[in-house]
């Protein structure tokens, strides 16, 4: 039994074992099996993910494509109707060829010609008139094309204005000749002279309304600019207006002056009072100018050698109008009343206001100014009676000037310290630096700068004479700080003006402001060392007259005893003041020069030195 079981048992694990030996290659090629699909899987999954990637970059790519696809889209929506825009505008703002031909020939001898010549006028006028695309009146070209159709209309204007004119001379000249054919006795120049008086007649109450309600309009602009509360209809105080004859037709453009009033509340009034006046000046300049050269025109009325010479005496009353000043004189006899009120008044509403009137006049006179200085008669005497009267609205506003710059004066040398309060910057300075920031913004291109460097002059020499005079009067403020915080004012704003007749005012300035500053330091900071600083007062008189300095320590009043007890009496911290440091710094150095000097080898010195000084400076500054 027992030999069997051993047979059966020994022979099961030897059996195993070759079985396992057997399945040994099985299981090795079964293993590289596996390595090599492990490995394919690999790969796989590799490839895989580069086709993600691809798929991920197909995706991208896409996405930029409908982006760019829709950017392209907008892009040529934009353009169409950007194209379309222009399109509008080209075809609205360009003149068809035979109307140009037309209005640049202006030919009315026919029938046909007249209407063609209408019809080029209406359709100019359209163009003009035409509402515009918001935006459109900042692009240069629709400006340049604007000024062009405005030009070409002032064109046929005038060559309209010089036709009509022959053609009713002309027959003037044909009527006369029919009506003195049996009159040899007959005066050739009495029918237009006549014509001429009769015209003055009818027409003089005309433009005196005119001229009178534009002078009435801007001073209620004005009052409405300054004093909008008492004024409830500014925003329609300057309408335009029709004014002059037939040859108008010259300035048909309408007045800026309503949009300037309008809109007052967006600027400051003295700029919006400058453009205002420009205007204002500039429409009376028109109207006269154009029928002055209307009665040159029509009448034919010449400046000659004899009436030449009267051109001076052009204000003058008189009552003759066979001549072109006295028509002119007849026809505009209170224009320069109504320009005198009108200063009047805006100097008697706002002084300051005289500034802009002068620049305004005075550029006006600039602009005319040149024309009456032609050799050309006709154009002399063109220009002549609306120079003389804008010379002699000049001379009204400076004088004008002259009297605000008096009254600026004036309340310069009544004003008196402030008996119950402290004086800081006096209210005379701040006058002043308010008057002079307006005039240099008003007067910063004009040639009156002379005028006003003057005034600055004037105005500087009175009100440094009484400041010094408050300074000394002033009961609750020191003289120094007086001097101190208004010269300091004064010398800034005359640095800014950059004037250069103010150059000695303000080198003036800066020398009494460093003398007060220097006074103020020895009095105000001088006295936490009263002891010391009365010393060493002693030691320099001594000095100065003529004691050596080997010798000083020597006298009893000015021992090395006397020094030391004086020194103890202040020690560092007590000595820092608020004030300023360079100038207490010069102080102390020089005590410890003269120590140097008449105590040498003594070993006595002050008991802080400028090195301790000026970290205390730094320790106070820090603490605030």
């Amino acid at each position: 039994m027992d030999a069997l079981d051993f047979l059966l048992f020994s022979s099961i694990p030897q059996t195993n074992i070759h079985s396992i030996m057997a399945s040994e290659a099985q299981v090795l090629k079964l293993m590289t099996i596996l390595d090599q699909a492990i490995s394919q899987a690999d790969k796989l999954e590799q490839q895989m993910s580069h086709y993600h990637q691809y798929l991920s970059d197909v995706e991208e790519a896409m996405t930029t494509l409908r982006d760019r696809d829709q950017l392209i889209q907008v892009t040529m929506d934009n353009r169409g109707r950007l194209l379309r825009v222009l399109e509008d505008l080209v075809s609205r703002l360009t003149l068809d060829a035979r109307y140009v031909r037309s209005l640049i020939e202006v030919k009315l001898d026919s029938p046909s010609d007249i209407v063609q010549c209408t019809e080029a006028a209406r359709y100019l006028d359209a163009l003009l008139n035409a509402s515009t695309t918001p935006g459109e009146e900042h692009l240069q070209a629709v400006d340049e094309q604007m000024n062009e159709l405005k030009r070409l209309r002032d064109l046929f204007a005038a060559e309209l204005a010089k036709k009509v004119n022959n053609t009713v001379i002309n027959f003037s000249r044909q009527l006369k000749f029919v009506i003195n054919l049996g009159s040899s006795l007959a005066p050739e120049q009495s029918g237009s002279d006549n014509a001429s008086q009769e015209y003055v007649r009818q027409m003089q109450s005309y433009f005196r309304h005119q001229t009178s309600e534009l002078f009435n309009r801007a001073q209620q602009a004005v009052a409405g600019l300054i004093k909008p509360s008492k004024s409830s209809h500014s925003s329609r105080i300057l309408e335009a207006s029709d004014t002059g004859s037939v040859i108008s037709v010259h300035n048909p453009e309408a007045s800026v002056l309503n949009q300037v009033a309008t809109s007052y509340l967006f600027h400051a009034p003295i700029v919006v009072v400058f453009q205002l006046v420009s205007d204002l000046i500039e429409r009376i300049r028109m109207t006269v100018s154009t029928e002055e050269q209307f009665f040159g025109q029509f009448f034919n009325m010449q400046l000659t050698e004899d009436t030449q010479t009267r051109e001076t005496s052009i204000y003058a009353m008189q009552d003759e109008v066979t001549t072109l000043t006295g028509c002119m004189h007849a026809l505009f006899r209170e224009l320069e009343s109504d320009g005198f009120a009108f200063v009047a008044s805006c100097e008697h509403l706002q002084p300051i206001l005289v500034m802009p009137l002068l620049v305004v006049m005075s550029r006006q006179m600039e602009s005319e100014t040149p024309l009456s200085d032609q050799v050309n008669l006709a154009e002399k005497d063109h220009a002549a009676f609306i120079t003389y009267f804008l010379a002699r609205l000049t001379m009204a506003t400076k004088r004008s000037f002259n009297r605000y710059i008096e009254r600026l004066i004036q309340s310069f040398k009544d004003s008196k310290p402030s008996k119950k309060s402290r004086c800081g910057v006096l209210r005379i300075v701040l006058n002043y630096v308010d008057f002079a920031e307006c005039s240099i913004a008003v007067f910063s291109r004009s040639k009156r700068m002379v005028d006003l460097e003057r005034a600055h002059g004037e105005l500087v020499r009175a009100l440094m004479a009484q400041l010094e005079q408050i300074a000394f009067q002033s009961v609750k403020t020191p003289r120094e700080v007086v001097q101190l915080e208004n010269y300091h004012r004064l010398n800034d704003i005359l640095r800014r003006l950059k004037m250069s007749g103010l150059e000695e005012y303000l080198q003036e300035t800066k020398i009494r402001y460093a003398r007060a500053l220097e006074e103020y330091t020895k009095n105000s900071m001088g006295r936490p060392l009263e002891k010391l600083a009365t010393f060493f007062e002693g030691v320099q008189a001594a000095l100065d007259a003529g004691v050596r300095p080997e010798v000083i320590q020597y006298q009893f009043a000015f021992s090395k005893q006397e020094l030391r007890k004086v020194i103890r009496e202040y020690p560092g911290r007590e000595v820092v003041w608020r004030s300023i440091q360079a100038q207490f710094l010069e102080q102390c150095q020089l005590f410890n020069v003269l120590i140097n000097e008449c105590y040498p080898d003594s070993g006595i010195a002050l008991e802080f030195t400028i090195d301790h000084l000026q970290n205390y400076f730094a320790e106070i500054a820090h603490s605030r």
